[in-house]
């Protein structure tokens, strides 16, 4: 990213944020959401990434998590992944696979976890569907975390190493897509809800803002 160290951004994709506080600088690419949302293409990807990266600080706001693959475009990933799924509703098989997380357990694994980055620069991206029902409103399935887990986990991993990027999305926004293909997939993918006022989801979202970024940023 070539913005000032210590700048962060709003990029608008989807107008899921509304109202943003703390001055935070707005980019509009509202044009780009529905080419982008989902799914898209290495062509377009590596287009719109030529076009806002001189703007990007090195925290960044943006839309609904149909977005999240854009993670890819600010972090440029280095080809690990290590993945620890829930298992408390799995069967005991499942419950003993290599990597899987109970909620008894999985502070004491994430502290192992972050004791294996000691003295590394990391970055690091929330998703607001990793947070449970009543915390968050999104366009996938609720995860099992509160506010408190998020803030402790972030904790946790500055007391061994130094979070120098990250980003947030995840907040609802309501499907618009560029290609029938896109559509159809996502809609065979997503979840079927029933949404709440428009209000009350910006009001949800907007808590979750106040409570995760300063501490995603600090």
């Amino acid at each position: 990213m070539n913005a000032p160290a210590n700048s962060a951004a709003h990029l608008d994709l989807d107008a899921a944020w509304h109202e943003i506080p703390h001055g935070l600088p707005t980019i509009d690419v509202t044009k780009w959401g529905p080419r982008l949302r989902f799914s898209t293409s290495p062509r377009a990807i590596e287009q719109f990434y030529r076009e806002i990266a001189p703007q990007l600080g090195k925290f960044v706001l943006y839309g609904s998590g149909d977005f999240h693959h854009l993670t890819g475009l600010w972090l440029r990933c280095a080809g690990t992944l290590v993945v620890h799924p829930w298992a408390d509703d799995r069967p005991p098989r499942a419950r003993k696979r290599r990597g899987a997380i109970l909620r008894e357990n999985w502070r004491e694994q994430f502290e192992k976890f972050a004791g294996s980055l000691t003295g590394s620069n990391i970055y690091v991206t929330i998703d607001l569907d990793c947070l449970a029902p009543d915390f968050a409103w999104t366009n996938w399935e609720n995860g099992r975390f509160d506010f408190e887990d998020v803030r402790w986990g972030l904790a946790i991993l500055r007391q061994h190493a130094r979070i120098v990027a990250g980003d947030m999305c995840g907040a609802y926004s309501v499907p618009s897509f560029a290609r029938r293909k896109q559509r159809f997939a996502s809609e065979i993918d997503h979840p079927k809800f029933n949404f709440p006022s428009a209000d009350t989801i910006r009001a949800i979202n907007h808590r979750a803002f106040e409570a995760l970024w300063p501490a995603l940023t600090q």
